[in-house]
């Protein structure tokens, strides 16, 4: 039989999310901005296909708060889905490219902040829309 030689092999363990402990009492847990940005997103996302929907030309649309305004809708969910790339993307590089990572970190974080006025825009919308019905109702 021949000699088998083996090489040690290095592996890095990537963590989602580091424990830190700060004392004997407790335990504190960091986390990234980008690893919050992740989370966010996908609850968020799992909240949008629990909504009631209507079809506005071909496509769904939710009915609480972007009611009649599918555009407005798609532009929520393209930013959505930037940030939530931007936050995979930066926690893959976190430990090859830094600097890397903290250009899509910043991405999703900017993403996100976009997703939220579109959102509050949209809320907004609704909201005077249904005041402004509420206050005409006549006989």
């Amino acid at each position: 039989m021949e000699n088998i030689r083996l090489l040690p092999l290095r592996v890095q363990e990537t963590v989602l999310l580091p424990i830190k402990r700060s004392d004997i009492d407790g335990v504190a847990i960091r986390i990234r901005p980008d690893e919050f940005v992740f989370l966010a997103c996908c609850i968020i996302e799992m909240l949008i296909l629990q909504l009631p929907m209507d079809v506005i030309d071909g496509s769904p649309v939710p009915r609480v708060i972007f009611t009649g305004r599918p555009h407005t809708f798609h532009a929520f969910l393209i930013c959505l889905m930037l940030s939530c790339y931007g936050a995979v993307c930066s926690i893959y590089l976190h430990h090859i490219k830094p600097k890397v990572a903290r250009c899509y970190g910043a991405i999703s974080v900017a993403a996100m902040g976009a997703a939220s006025l579109v959102f509050l825009w949209a809320s907004a919308w609704a909201c005077f829309h249904w005041a402004t019905s509420a206050l005409f109702i006549g006989p």
